[in-house]
């Protein structure tokens, strides 16, 4: 959602490559296979062929670079995915950051394989598999 600007000046825009999200506040999503390139010890994440191959409700983990109030933080948040979109893939956001109220749970999400950095055990639905939603992990952890 975009909001509109109010009063004599303009809200801050959005740098190109960002989502924007509300007046000055956007999101990018890291790229998860240039991290494990970086750090392959430390940053491990799914075989490309898992990664390329998601099937509808799918829970992946994505990195968050969020601005909010002019200071960037990221998160690593949960999404389920929904569908392909070309060489993007579509899904809902399923978790709460804790740097801004702005980005809500259930937000669409558009990223691509390389930014997915795990891919939960279990679909949305099955089970526990919701247990994820809340604080945003902090960790390396499911």
């Amino acid at each position: 959602m975009l909001a509109a600007a109010c009063g004599p000046r303009a809200a801050p825009t959005a740098p190109a490559g960002r989502v924007p999200v509300a007046d000055g506040v956007w999101y990018a999503l890291d790229d998860a296979e240039e991290r494990n390139r970086e750090n392959p010890d430390t940053f491990q994440i799914p075989p490309r062929a898992a990664r390329d191959n998601l099937d509808t409700g799918q829970i992946v983990k994505l990195l968050f670079a969020i601005t909010a109030g002019g200071e960037e933080q990221v998160e690593r948040m949960w999404v389920i995915f929904e569908r392909r979109d070309g060489a993007e893939y579509v899904g809902r956001l399923d978790n709460r950051p804790m740097s801004t109220g702005a980005i809500q749970a259930g937000m669409l999400v558009r990223f691509e394989p390389r930014h997915v950095i795990a891919i939960h055990p279990k679909r949305a639905g099955e089970g526990r598999a919701a247990e994820h939603v809340g604080p945003p992990d902090r960790g390396g952890g499911k």
